[in-house]
């Protein structure tokens, strides 16, 4: 079966029209959000100390750990039953909504006290 020309043949135009396809209806399949990130994990870090310490916020001892986070189940409601991934960019472009956004934690092992700061990507406080 495999070395039958006509195999090869029929093999080589699926994979080309495969190609195609895949080309021209990526946009489609795999949208992207254009999104502009300004502030960084460690700018995150320490506008999150400062912020506690400004507020004695938390514990006086602390790890810190940050996340650049989305708010997915927002995006895929959006872009199923809100208009699609067109509305979803305009939301994030006119500023209605900013489903991006970096997530500190300052925390204790074994302690239950705990402090969330959220950033939006630009670096405003949340």
């Amino acid at each position: 079966m495999f070395s039958k020309k006509s195999f090869w043949l029929i093999f080589v135009i699926l994979v080309i029209f495969g190609a195609v396809f895949v080309v021209k209806n990526f946009p489609q399949m795999m949208s992207f959000v254009n999104i502009e990130i300004t502030m960084d994990r460690k700018q995150a870090l320490l506008q999150s100390k400062n912020l506690a310490e400004k507020f004695d916020l938390g514990l006086l001892e602390y790890e810190q750990v940050a996340i650049f986070d989305t708010d997915s189940y927002t995006q895929i409601y959006v872009e199923l039953e809100g208009g699609g991934k067109d509305v979803f960019n305009e939301i994030i472009t006119e500023n209605y909504y900013k489903p991006y956004k970096w997530k500190v934690r300052h925390f204790a092992e074994n302690k239950v006290k705990e402090v969330f700061f959220w950033f939006t990507p630009e670096g405003e406080f949340y």
